[in-house]
């Protein structure tokens, strides 16, 4: 055998490795029974990453309000993206209602991407 293939590992190595596969198998399960579970976090990392790009260019992050306030933006962001819907429509109908719902929280939910309303209102055109 080639010892560049060769792995030597003592007993205690090896019983180290069966203890952490013991420890970790309730984790490793879930994983493999649930298929929404990704084996990456790739689906997150690119959606963090414009964030993390531009983070440097924002004077306001220098407050805890800016960052909050920026956190805020980006969710709305995202969850526009995620929802299949035109960004600038979605932000644009959210400020625009957004005030008339401040003494009636309940009906909030209709600024919800996936409300009937928003989806009417800002849904992606398919080109098809």
């Amino acid at each position: 055998m080639n010892p560049l293939f060769r792995i030597d590992f003592s007993i205690s190595d090896s019983l180290k490795i069966v203890r952490k596969s013991v420890l970790i198998y309730e984790t490793i399960i879930n994983y493999l029974l649930d298929g929404r579970c990704s084996i990456s976090n790739n689906i997150a990392e690119n959606i963090a990453r414009p964030y993390a790009v531009g983070r440097k260019n924002f004077l306001f992050h220098d407050t805890v309000k800016g960052a909050r306030a920026s956190s805020i933006i980006y969710s709305l962001v995202e969850t526009a993206k995620l929802n299949n819907l035109n960004i600038y429509a979605y932000l644009e109908t959210v400020l625009l209602y957004m005030p008339d719902y401040k003494n009636e929280p309940e009906g909030i939910e209709e600024l919800m991407p996936w409300s009937d309303m928003i989806q009417q209102r800002c849904r992606i055109k398919s080109k098809s």
